[in-house]
């Protein structure tokens, strides 16, 4: 399975290669989690510059969110014409009034109502539903990515696919599954601590090898139907998390966390702006140097750990994921 896995990903590589996309190899996260890792890329800059009165010991995400909902790339984008596109996920860009359209499937399900669920009875009747709700989603925005194409005038478009991670709901080919656990995107020690090792590695490489397969037929239409040549930008938030431990850094497989897919799409400007190691608090400081003229300067990478408990509280990982070598998986 897992050497299936790897044909999967070096066909999906090359199939990207051949239709021009840049691959930064070297790539990391700069965070552990996924809306910090979001408000940092959308922002450009590193937490501590856009929220430095945090307090390290905060559990909330609610500054995360607002970061995310009210970026800065959607802001100087709209201020020269620019149309803000984001296909909801139900977890991140949740306000329809932060962008201009707004694409998703109405429904109730959200990250709240889904705790709530869990600690009722109610989550045995609904927990189908809560996974055929999830699994929509990541489909509407397969198919429908693609159809962003036809909104006239010049717009940036955000698809947050929440898989491969957790839950599992498709299988290699994309048959439906229905996980015999609650429903919940929990991925890391606290997936583990309901199931097990095995399970959450054939979870993550089957859907690794459906999206893979997906992405190819969403990549070939973008690029046929868009009237010019579209800026595409393939990126992970963070890596596979099986090897997380949400409650202490030192238990945490770093070298699993923090690799991440960063490939791009640079129609006009040849691949000289970008670099094996680029990280996605720089990407959109590359992308405005390139096509607006701007002098952002390029950041040091930077990579930060952090735990579920004092999510602001970060462990600067970058020498380690730099500068030893990791061991044999």
């Amino acid at each position: 399975r897992r050497q299936r896995l790897v044909r999967v990903a070096v066909h999906f590589l090359d199939f990207l290669t051949s239709r021009g996309f840049y691959i930064a190899n070297k790539s990391h996260s700069n965070y552990i989690y996924s809306a910090h890792s979001l408000a940092s890329s959308l922002n450009f800059d590193y937490l501590d510059v856009l929220l430095p009165q945090m307090n390290p010991s905060a559990h909330t995400t609610l500054p995360l969110r607002e970061q995310i909902e009210n970026n800065r790339v959607f802001s100087l984008l709209k201020a020269i014409g620019y149309k803000t596109v984001v296909f909801s996920n139900g977890y991140s860009f949740k306000s329809k009034d932060s962008v201009d359209i707004f694409y998703g499937i109405a429904n109730y399900q959200n990250n709240f109502f889904d705790k709530l669920l869990d600690n009722t009875p109610l989550f045995i009747i609904l927990q189908r539903r809560q996974y055929d709700l999830h699994r929509a989603r990541i489909r509407y925005t397969l198919d429908n990515l693609p159809q962003a194409t036809t909104i006239p005038g010049p717009k940036i478009v955000v698809a947050h696919i929440i898989s491969p991670h957790p839950p599992f709901v498709f299988d290699a080919i994309g048959e439906p599954l229905y996980p015999a656990r609650k429903f919940g995107i929990d991925d890391g020690s606290d997936f583990i601590m309901l199931g097990s090792l095995e399970e959450y590695r054939k979870g993550y490489r089957d859907q690794a090898i459906f999206i893979s397969n997906e992405m190819k037929t969403v990549v070939d239409l973008l690029l046929s139907q868009s009237s010019q040549p579209p800026v595409i930008v393939i990126q992970g938030d963070h890596g596979p998390r099986a090897g997380m431990d949400y409650h202490n850094i030192a238990n945490t497989n770093l070298y699993e966390c923090f690799p991440i897919l960063n490939a791009y799409y640079f129609p006009g400007i040849d691949s000289s702006p970008l670099y094996p190691e680029i990280s996605p608090v720089n990407t959109f400081r590359i992308i405005f140097n390139a096509y607006f003229n701007a002098q952002y300067p390029l950041l040091e990478e930077h990579f930060y750990a952090s735990t579920s408990l004092e999510t602001f509280n970060f462990t600067d990982v970058s020498e380690l994921l730099k500068n030893q070598t990791p061991p044999h998986p």
